[in-house]
């Protein structure tokens, strides 16, 4: 029910936003295109040394003539140990969202091995989403003529530890 919530809200608040009838509040594009595994970023996960790359999926309604857009980030759940921006709820926002007009990026972020998962890398482990979060942002901001975003239009949409990264990534400042 709190996604329906949270879904209807994005859908809302952008009907607002732009006063369009329409896009933003049916479904208006009968195909999308998806585009996997950009690397949007690297990054040293608790316990190496080296960087490993993190990727999104890109979602986008086919044949979509506006020319600036507005972009829902999806940030997968599973306590920051497992997950992907592939899980079965992730795709569905995606593809639901892209229907309805939005462009939509599934990330990764650095997930915790259950070898590491102590208290305090938990704590760490979520920071790092929330890093990783913004790696993205900062994506979509540097590539968005590529992408055709809307900068001021940038959504989080979070699932569990998804939601918890998103919100760190809003809240949380350099203290």
């Amino acid at each position: 029910m709190k996604k329906i919530l949270i879904i209807f809200c994005l859908i809302f608040a952008n009907t607002i936003v732009f006063g369009q009838e329409g896009r933003f509040t049916h479904r208006v594009f009968s195909n999308i295109n998806t585009t996997s595994a950009i690397e949007f970023s690297q990054a040293v996960r608790i316990g190496d040394t080296e960087p490993t790359s993190l990727f999104l999926d890109f979602y986008e309604p086919a044949n979509d003539d506006m020319a600036r857009r507005p972009l829902v980030i999806t940030v997968f759940g599973g306590a920051f140990i497992v997950g992907s921006r592939t899980e079965i709820d992730m795709v569905a926002y995606a593809d639901s969202l892209s229907h309805y007009g939005y462009a939509v990026a599934s990330i990764d972020y650095r997930l915790i091995s259950i070898l590491e998962a102590t208290p305090s890398n938990m704590i760490r482990g979520a920071y790092m989403a929330a890093q990783d979060v913004n790696a993205a942002i900062r994506f979509f901001k540097a590539n968005s003529a590529q992408y055709r975003i809307d900068t001021n239009q940038i959504f989080l949409l979070g699932n569990s530890a998804g939601s918890i990264a998103s919100l760190y990534e809003l809240y949380l400042d350099d203290n």
